[in-house]
């Protein structure tokens, strides 16, 4: 059974910014976090607005979507049941980096 996790951002500046700072971000978590992120996936849609994302973290597969709007950012996550001792300090994690890159 996956949990759903739902995130929000509200981000100034233009959609391709966004796009190159998300683009680089689960790269830049496993240099940072290294053996505790295995297996990173992401692909882009072709108006770059809309990434699908994997990546194992703790044993736990992760996978979801982003989504970006005019100034906003939306992650939309499946979280296995098992891990949802994780998913506030995960919850916590990405909204911090989304401050920190947007």
């Amino acid at each position: 059974m996956l949990l759903v996790m739902i995130i929000e951002h509200r981000y100034k500046g233009t959609k391709e910014h966004a796009y190159q700072q998300i683009d680089t971000l689960i790269s830049g978590l496993q240099k940072q976090y290294g053996n505790q992120i295995s297996n990173p996936s992401t692909s882009w849609n072709s108006s770059k607005d809309e990434m699908s994302f994997t990546f194992g973290v703790y044993g736990f597969t992760l996978k979801g979507k982003v989504h970006i709007q005019n100034e906003k950012v939306i992650l939309d996550g499946k979280v296995p049941l098992l891990a949802r001792a994780f998913q506030g300090k995960a919850e916590a994690l990405i909204k911090g980096k989304l401050e920190e890159i947007l």
